[in-house]
């Protein structure tokens, strides 16, 4: 036996609950499209990076690699790669860097 009270009610609940599943809804379609839109965004500067750092590669960085091996006793040293770049403001000193690869 259904009485008003409890139709209206029912009624008020179901109502009460699909618009707070169409607010989540709009919620999370509201922050898919902003992670797309950060992502493209942080697509375009890592493009432009990659091109910017391509420019600087071909045209200010001589690079020479001099791979140096050192025999100690029984011990065989892994080459050490000297990095030798041309800073484009000054052509006249080199900026020696060595890293050692294990």
């Amino acid at each position: 036996i259904w009485t008003a009270k409890s139709t209206t009610y029912q009624s008020v609940h179901l109502l009460g609950i699909l618009v707070l599943e169409m607010a989540f809804h709009l919620y999370f379609k509201f922050q898919v499209i902003a992670a797309r839109e950060s992502a493209k965004s942080i697509e375009r500067q890592s493009k432009q990076q990659l091109k910017e750092l391509r420019v600087l590669t071909l045209r200010q960085v001589r690079l020479s690699i001099i791979p140096i091996l050192f025999i100690n006793a029984d011990k065989v040293y892994f080459p050490i790669f000297r990095f030798k770049i041309r800073s484009p403001g000054s052509k006249n000193k080199l900026q020696t860097q060595a890293i050692k690869i294990k």
